[in-house]
Order: C-alpha cells, then structure tokens, then sequence
C-alpha cells in the first residue's frame, strides 16, 4: 500500500504540472515540461514518504519494542524499496525458524537493500538488525529502525562496538530477533562471502542463544525486468552442540552452509 500511495504522489504532482502548464508550452520545450513536472512528481513522492513516515512513528513508533503492529508496519514501510526495485522473494526453509523462543539470524551481506529483504522475508515475527551507525543519523529512518530494535555500531571504536553486542544480547533475552551480518560490510558480488568475523558469534556462545543461518541469495539488480531474491533459511543451530568449541569453528561451520547455497 505504501509504494502504491507513493506513486499516486509522483503522478498527482507530475499531472498537476503538465495540466497547468500546458499553456506554457510555447514558450518552453515539451521535454523541458516532461522533465520538470516529473522533479516535481518525486517532490509529490518525497514529502508523502516524510509524511507516512512521521504519522506511523507517532502512531506506534514509541509502543513496546515487541508490539507486532509497530513491527507490520515497518515492513509494510520497507516493502515499497522492493517494489520499487522490482524485487520478488522465494523462501526456503521457512519451517526452520523457531517458534517459541527468540534467535539470532546470521546472513551474507548482498546490499543495503538485505535490511528490507529479510524484514519481508521473516513477516510474521519481528526482526531488528546490528546496523552501522550511519543509519541512526537518517532523517525519521534512523527513529525507526531504533523504534523496531535496531542497534547501531561502530565498528572502528572496540568499546562501541562490545556496547552494541551487549544490547543486542539485551534484545534477544527480551524476546526480540536480531540479525547480524557476520561478514561486516558489502562487496560487489553478491554471491561472494567474505570472511566471517568471529566476534560476531560470540554473544551466541556466552548466551547460549540459538543461531539460524539464512542465505541471501540473488545476482546483480536489473532495471529491466523482475528480480528473484531466494532466501533459504537454515535449521536452527545449538551453541550448545560439541562441534562449536570457539568463535571461530563456529563462524566457519554458518559460512560453509552459506557458501554451499551461493554456488
């Protein structure tokens, strides 16, 4: 609904130029009228997305971390970023995600547009993220994904960042999902893993939390046609299990699944 009203904006402000301007045309080039009432229509589009929104974050932004409107709401916010990219989501696996206890879900990191995926992906429970802390400083985005959850770290300070695990540790413990991205950052190939850094498996372990891998799946964007996305999501891990002795034999055990779905 919410990328429907969008370009319901767009097309109101590009219509209400080229109506209105019609007996300017003389004077200016069709294409320059074109053009100009469509920088109108995204002004149209901009100022109902700010719109939509402040009056949701008023709405629900401030109920309880766990609330299940705020959190359908957010994703239903996000869902336009993917009809907007023409992106179509096959899951896998859906079955494997627990259902009576919160998790951390590690997945490979494709592009900023992973944050929307897997909010759409994972629909029926919430979902916040470990996020860069440059997110926290976009206009009504940043208040959002610190309303759903978020926590936001900074990667080059080591006590930021050992504050940003123990919050999201904090999260899970209050029944609330979080996501990390193990690899850290975004590479060009999006069926490329780096490697996975085991600091980030470390909660799991000291908390003994149950881990659910979960692939991004998909090649480069195209402006031409539909773009699948493939999530697969994988049975539930145990820190508890023998095999998982340190970080690090973890970190490798959630990438070698990863890297066997990316191939």
């Amino acid at each position: 609904m919410t990328f429907w009203l969008l370009i319901t904006s767009f097309l109101f402000g590009t219509g209400t130029v080229l109506y209105f301007g019609i007996g300017l045309l003389p004077a200016f080039s069709g294409i320059v009228m074109i053009l100009f009432s469509w920088i109108v229509g995204l002004i149209f589009a901009l100022f109902m997305a700010f719109g939509i929104l402040s009056f949701s974050y008023v709405l629900f932004g401030r109920n309880d971390l766990l609330d299940q409107r705020k959190h359908m709401v957010a994703k239903g916010i996000v869902s336009a970023l993917l009809k907007l990219f023409r992106i179509e989501l096959k899951v896998t696996g859906y079955e494997n995600l627990p259902k009576n206890n919160s998790f951390l879900l590690y997945a490979n990191h494709t592009s900023e547009l992973d944050i929307p995926i897997l909010m759409n992906a994972i629909i029926d429970q919430p979902l916040a993220f470990l996020s860069k802390m440059e997110l926290r400083s976009w206009p009504l985005i940043g208040l959002w994904a610190e309303a759903i959850g978020c926590v936001f770290i900074n990667r080059t300070s080591l006590r930021q960042s050992a504050m940003a695990m123990k919050q999201v540790a904090l999260n899970v413990e209050k029944g609330l999902n979080m996501a990390i991205f193990p690899e850290g950052t975004i590479k060009h190939n999006p069926r490329e893993l780096l490697t996975f850094k085991p600091g980030a498996f470390k909660i799991a372990l000291e908390h003994d939390f149950t881990l659910v891998p979960v692939a991004i799946i998909r090649d480069h964007l195209s402006i031409k046609g539909k773009n699948i996305v493939l999530i697969n999501i994988h049975k539930p891990l145990s820190p508890k299990d023998d095999a998982f002795e340190t970080t690090t034999t973890l970190a490798d055990y959630v990438k070698r699944q990863l890297e066997g779905d990316l191939q």
